[in-house]
């Protein structure tokens, strides 16, 4: 609180100030807190980052207030709970004042509070939706403004509280693409979260490829820290945390890297013929250019050209496959020319596209140079033994003179044929000499040039063509064996499965031996299906995850389409189910019924209604609401269902024995699903409250006014009923009812203890005694019993009607006596005790006259100056009877003479009760020149009090007893002795002042009470009621205990007899104390009572035998005979306080039979 005008204004500036802090949201520094326990704060001036608008003059002192203010960051975790501590602000003082207070300025959001101490504190959960800033001013002792702070709270949720993330399952996973080599990639993932992001975190969990990447911890979007490359890794994998208030789960990113043209082809092999001749017949391969490209897809896809050069065209005698880059001859040659540069590009389908060149040398021969050529093809099984002699490639032997040497006289396209196989020198016959494969070489192409050894004449070239039939020799190959698809549960049927990496399945051998079929086999695998062509997966049945989470399946290929004959390979698959949010929560009983006592206090536990979902993850996690009933009593713990009291204050069975609560469980799904329940709690009753009497005898005990009842009533006879309620239940609710007096007695009347008449044990005699004052208690049998008790009086019928005592019968007034003049007083006495006396003047009168309730009659108006008599008829009642008398009233001309008058009109006067007769009060007297008596209105004034004719002096007749009069009044009458003599009239007020005459009085001659032997320390088990006539400090009341009873104490103020030690029946079955009640008075009074205390029994002793152990002997053959009589005893009552026991022989009749037998007997 800001104390002083002097600061108001310097308070409101700064306030603005820090609101403006608050609401933009300034950034502190990062560096600005260190963490720990506790935590640690730095502060920093940021004043100078502050625009102030409308700012015209530079003395404006909201410039000076801002040079005040200090903004601090504290991180606290977001699963901070009520009662956590924020940051104490003890530790943020910058000034070297002593005493200084700290007080919250603003926009706290009820979260927050600060206490005494200076330590700020949490009052209710955080939001990770909210930036919470907190205002706090610093002031000194006089309220002036030393500094301000404006504290900014960071939440953080940190996925390293988790000990072990690899050990915990992942809840989904994410399967994104970035593009290699971009420096602006990102993905968000709390797009693909299929949640809402209030309150959601991120971070990474270490290992894997997640120091190539970042974070953000709120969207969820992953960067990468550096351009990616995908010809150096196509997929990096690595988990995240997604951290709530409550959890935290793991999902795992399979970040797949996408191509970009960033490579050009690179040439690997080139081969060509070393001569072509002229009659090469068309499509004979010449030449071979082969690349490779390290991108992938189209960026990796080449494409082989003829480039023209200037001025030539080889395009139209050469042919490049612009896929295999195999050079073929397609035309026949028309020229000669023994070099052609034969320049080749390679192209990939990148955009743009990147190439790169090379030349093929050819040379074109013609056929003179090399003899005729001859073709020679022929077809072997790829799997011919090795040695076969396939063909023999041989010209006629006219061909030549002599003999004719076959060899090879070029190279073949692979370079490898002289491997394979053998040509004979002499018979030409081409023999295998290396194991041959269709999957490495389809077919192989080489010369045999003929010549003879004469070498006159050049023979013509054998081109041999030798292709080879596929066998099935090959297994197929999956080219990955381990294989993970995921696929969300409740996909429709023939929906694909995402399989990473993709199934791919090859065989090298052609044709039937290469087709391959493809089908699935393990538990579950009616469950999908697989394409043999795409190799692709689909569902093929429902898929329920909380029945099945994942299929471990293996994938078989067979290649010659699955016929007999086939060869087979596997694959390891592996499909995981992703959870979609199909379950509602379920209770884990249809409806739920809890108890609670109604005296239960704030954060009782009621029970737990607890819903469980069959969903993983957040479709799984449940909360917990209260949506209908309760009215404010209870809290739902939204995560654990903990039922708990919240509002004991509330809790009143006798007001609302239940409470119907609907109980809505949502998951964390989105949309979430939800299911409801009703909750009956019902209240069940403790002993808290007290009988309670009926208006009618709760009116005659405030009121004090005698219950009525006649004398000489023979016993028994029923004086009067009452009913007492008690809204308790069971035994709290039933009472019983107890007087204080022999004389009297209760008798229940319906057989229900509501209701009750009182009656008399003998005759009453109202000559003996006319009233009696009953003590009456009601007591319920609750535990601990509790009990209200009412002091009821009982008297005669009011029989007799009320009397006056000496009346005056004539009085002499002046004409002109103004109003309020004292006229007469009047007193009466009525035998009966029950009666209510109330006065009244009859008649009309003009209302000139008027008395109230102590007999005084005076005059309501002004008296007319006539002389006149008047008769004045004063009426009193007791209820029942009228008495009336007559007043005469003789009214004298006042005009004509002075009046005589008192010095007072009204005296008043106090004496002490007990005073000795002829204590003096006081003297009244009047100023005359005549002789003067005094005297007294009426007689009945003289019973009391006595007047001194001729000084006015009065005195005390006899002792005057305050508790049977509290007041007197006296009408003073002072006569001229002269003729015509004049009167005047005074009023005397005397007030009995108390001495401490009456000592305390018990409300019973004794008190018997019972008590359990097991109730606690501090029980009451009576409260003492005393009275005492006395007033003030003489009748306060002083109680203790003065003998008896050790176990026992009574409470000074209260009269409530407690139990100050343990109790037990066993050792002392009745207790009796003597309780003293004293006054306050000087010297004080006392008064002792007897409480008898009877301790109840409960059952906390065990029986007991009468020894330890017997030691008896049995002789054999003695069945069913009693073998021993054992005593037990136990020290509680209306129990076993004797056991005898006994146990027979049976089957001691063997000889041989140990004789010794344990018998252990238990009660």
């Amino acid at each position: 609180m800001v104390r002083g005008c002097r600061h108001l204004a310097g308070f409101l500036l700064l306030l603005s100030e820090m609101a403006a802090h608050v609401t933009r949201g300034t950034t502190p520094y990062p560096d600005a807190t260190t963490t720990g326990e506790p935590p640690q704060y730095a502060t920093t001036s940021t004043a100078d980052m502050f625009l102030l608008s409308n700012v015209t003059d530079v003395d404006n002192q909201g410039l000076l207030y801002s040079d005040l203010v200090h903004e601090i960051m504290v991180d606290i975790p977001a699963t901070s709970t009520v009662g956590d501590l924020v940051v104490d602000t003890t530790t943020l003082q910058t000034s070297n004042v002593t005493n200084v207070t700290y007080v919250l300025m603003c926009c706290t959001y009820d979260v927050f509070t600060l206490r005494t101490d200076g330590k700020v504190l949490l009052t209710s959960e955080l939001d990770f939706n909210i930036q919470y800033s907190i205002p706090v001013a610093e002031l000194d002792s006089f309220g002036a403004i030393l500094a301000a702070y404006v504290i900014h709270v960071n939440l953080t949720s940190d996925v390293t509280l988790y000990k072990d993330p690899d050990g915990l399952c992942n809840t989904t996973s994410f399967f994104v693409t970035m593009e290699e080599n971009s420096n602006m990639v990102s993905v968000d993932l709390g797009s693909l979260t299929n949640q809402s992001l209030s309150g959601l975190q991120f971070s990474l969990v270490p290992g894997g490829d997640a120091d190539r990447f970042s974070i953000d911890p709120s969207s969820g979007v992953i960067t990468p820290n550096s351009p990616l490359d995908r010809e150096e890794k196509d997929t990096l994998v690595f988990r995240i945390a997604m951290a709530t208030r409550y959890d935290v789960t793991f999902a795992t990113v399979t970040v797949t890297v996408t191509d970009i043209n960033d490579n050009a082809p690179t040439l690997v092999e080139t081969w060509s013929s070393e001569y072509i001749l002229q009659s090469t017949p068309i499509n004979s391969i010449v030449g071979l250019v082969r690349a490779e490209d390290p991108d992938a897809g189209e960026n990796a896809t080449l494409t082989y050209t003829i480039v023209a050069e200037t001025g030539e065209e080889f395009s139209e005698l050469f042919f490049i496959n612009n896929v295999t880059g195999v050079i073929t001859v397609i035309s026949n040659f028309k020229v000669i020319r023994e070099h052609i540069p034969l320049k080749i590009r390679v192209l990939d389908n990148g955009k743009p596209p990147r190439f790169a060149e090379t030349a093929v040398d050819l040379s074109l021969l013609p056929n003179e140079a090399v003899g005729n050529l001859t073709r020679l093809e022929v077809s072997v099984a790829e799997d011919v033994v090795i040695g076969t002699a396939i063909v023999n490639a041989t010209v006629p032997e006219s061909a030549g003179d002599g003999t004719i040497i076959y060899t090879y006289v070029m190279q073949d396209p692979s370079g490898l044929n002289e491997n394979y196989f053998d040509v004979h020198n002499e018979t030409g016959e081409i023999t295998v000499i290396s194991g041959l494969d269709r999957e490495t070489e389809p077919s192989h192409e080489f010369f045999v040039e003929p010549i003879a050894d004469s070498g006159c004449d050049r023979q013509g070239l054998i081109l041999v063509i030798i292709k080879l039939e596929d066998i099935n020799d090959n297994d197929p190959v999956f080219e990955h064996q381990t294989l993970l698809g995921t696929v969300r549960e409740n996909t429709p049927i023939d929906d694909p499965v995402t399989v990473i990496p993709g199934l791919t399945v090859t065989d090298k051998d052609f044709g039937i031996n290469g087709s391959i079929e493809l089908h699935l086999t393990g538990a579950g695998s009616n469950k999908f299906a697989v394409n043999s062509t795409t190799g692709h997966i689909y569902v093929n049945g429902a898929l329920d995850y909380e029945t099945v989470q994942s299929y471990s399946l293996n994938v078989h290929a067979c290649d010659r389409d699955g016929m007999p004959g086939c060869r087979r390979a596997s694959a390891r698959l592996t499909i995981e189910l992703q959870d979609e949010n199909d379950n509602p929560p379920q209770f884990s009983q249809e409806d739920f019924h809890f108890f609670i006592p109604e005296n239960s206090t704030d954060g009782a536990p009621v029970g737990t209604v607890l819903a469980t979902d069959q969903d993983s993850a957040q479709y799984g996690k449940v909360d917990h609401f209260i949506v209908g009933g309760g009215d404010g009593v209870f809290r739902l713990e939204f995560s654990s269902g903990q039922l708990s009291l919240v509002r004991g204050d509330l809790l009143d069975r006798e007001a609302m024995s239940w409470y119907t609560l609907t109980i809505r469980a949502q998951d964390r799904g989105s949309p979430s699903l939800s299911t409801s329940t009703n909750v009956n709690v019902t209240v069940t009753d403790v002993n808290d409250n007290v009988p309670s009497f009926d208006d009618d005898a709760l009116r005659h005990f405030f009121t004090k006014e005698p219950i009525r009842t006649l004398e000489n009533l023979p016993a028994w006879t029923r004086l009067f009923t009452l009913s007492v309620t008690d809204p308790d239940d069971g035994l709290s609710g039933s009472v019983r009812l107890d007087v204080n007096s022999v004389r009297f007695s209760v008798v229940m009347m319906d057989n229900s203890t509501e209701h009750w008449a009182i009656v008399n044990t003998v005759t009453l005699d109202r000559e003996e005694r006319g009233t009696y004052e009953l003590g009456i208690t009601a007591t319920d049998m609750g535990t601990p019993a509790l009990s209200r008790s009412i002091t009821i009086f009982l008297g005669d019928v009011n029989d007799v009607p009320p009397t006056f005592l000496e009346p005056p019968d004539e009085v002499t007034l002046l004409g002109g006596s103004h109003l309020g003049t004292l006229v007469a007083i009047f007193d009466v006495e009525d035998p009966d005790v029950n009666g209510t006396i109330q006065y009244s003047i009859a008649g009309g009168q003009d209302g000139l006259f008027g008395i109230n309730n102590e007999g005084v009659v005076v005059l309501n108006k002004q008296l007319p100056n006539e002389v006149i008599t008047r008769n004045v008829t004063v009426e009193v009642t007791d209820g029942l009877h009228l008495t009336i008398t007559t007043l005469r009233v003789h009214v004298e001309d006042g005009s004509s003479m002075d009046s005589l008058e008192f010095e007072k009109e009204n005296y008043n006067f106090d004496v002490f009760e007990n005073s000795t007769p002829g204590t003096v009060l006081a003297t009244v007297n009047v100023s005359s020149n005549q002789l003067v008596q005094y005297s007294f209105q009426s007689a009945q004034m003289n019973q009391m009090f006595v007047i001194d004719n001729f000084t006015g002096e009065i005195a005390t007749r006899r002792p005057l007893d305050r508790e049977e009069a509290e007041e007197h009044y006296l009408i003073v009458v002072a006569t001229e002795s002269s003729v015509g003599p004049r009167k005047a009239y005074a009023a005397v007020s005397i007030s009995v002042l108390d001495v401490n005459d009456n000592a305390p009085q018990f409300d019973r001659d004794a008190y018997d009470v019972d008590v359990l032997e097991n109730v606690t320390v501090g029980h009451t088990i009576v409260s003492l009621s005393t009275s005492d006539a006395d007033v003030g400090e003489n009748a306060d009341i002083v109680y203790r205990r003065v003998e008896g009873g050790d176990a026992f104490d009574v409470d000074p103020e209260t009269g409530e007899v407690r139990v100050t030690d343990a109790l037990d029946r066993e050792a002392a079955g009745m207790h009796i104390i003597v309780a003293q009640a004293t006054d306050g008075g000087s010297p004080p009074l006392h008064s002792t009572v007897t409480v008898i205390i009877h301790v109840e029994d409960v059952n906390d002793n065990s029986p007991i035998f009468a020894q330890d152990y017997y030691n008896i002997g049995v002789p054999e053959n003695n069945d069913n005979k009693q073998v021993l009589s054992v005593i037990a005893t136990d020290d509680d009552i209306e129990t076993m306080s004797s056991t005898v026991l006994s146990k027979r022989c049976r089957q001691f009749h063997n000889r041989r039979a140990d004789w010794r037998h344990l018998v252990i007997l238990q009660l």
